[in-house]
C-alpha cells in the first residue's frame, strides 16, 4: 500500500522529484487499514503513514483496537447511519477500547462465567470447596494457570487463609 501511495505520488507529482512522498497533498481512502497486519505493525501503520506521507489526509476503516488506540486526531464512528466522537480513547489497552467502544467482552462468555463463579466461591470463602478446585481444574485446562486472573485468584485465597 505504501509504495501504491508512493508510486501515484510520483506519478501525479513529476516536479516534487524525490520530494513527491512528502509534498504531494491529497485524500486517501483505506478500508479495514488492519487487514493482513501483524498486532506490532498494527501499533504503528498510522503513525507512519503520517510521517511519510504528512501533506496527505488519511481517512480508515478499522476494526482493530490496536490501531484505534494509535489515532490522536478525530475518531468518527458510524453507527446505524449516525456519527458520533466517541471519547477519547488515544493511548487507552486494546482491551479497555475493546470494551468501552467497541463494546465486546474481553473474554469468552464461557470462560467468564466460569471465572465469576470461581471468584464468587472464593468471596464467600468456599475457595478449597469441591465446586472451586473443579473449576479451577477446568480454568486452568482452558485458560492456563498463569492467566492474570487465575493468579489474582491465588493471592486473594492466600489472603483469605491468613
Amino acid at each position: 500500500m505504501v509504495a501504491d501511495i508512493a508510486f501515484r505520488c510520483a506519478v501525479l507529482n513529476p516536479h516534487f522529484r524525490e520530494e513527491a512522498a512528502r509534498l504531494t497533498t491529497g485524500i486517501v481512502l483505506v478500508d479495514e487499514l488492519d487487514l493482513h497486519l501483524h498486532p506490532s505493525w498494527q501499533k504503528k501503520v498510522v503513525s507512519h503513514l503520517k510521517s511519510t506521507f504528512p501533506k496527505i489526509q488519511f481517512i480508515v476503516t478499522t476494526h482493530s483496537p490496536l490501531i484505534l488506540s494509535t489515532v490522536q486526531d478525530r475518531i468518527i464512528t458510524i453507527e446505524k447511519g449516525k456519527a458520533y466522537y466517541p471519547s477519547i480513547i488515544y493511548g487507552r489497552t486494546a482491551n479497555d477500547v475493546l470494551k468501552t467502544v467497541m463494546e465486546t467482552a474481553e473474554r469468552l462468555e464461557s470462560v467468564q462465567e466460569k471465572l465469576d463463579a470461581y471468584f464468587e466461591l472464593i468471596e464467600l470463602g468456599e475457595g478449597h470447596s469441591q465446586e472451586a478446585l473443579h473449576l479451577r481444574e477446568e480454568l486452568n485446562q482452558s485458560i492456563g494457570n498463569d492467566d492474570p486472573d487465575l493468579v489474582r485468584a491465588d493471592v486473594m485465597l492466600n489472603f483469605y487463609d491468613i
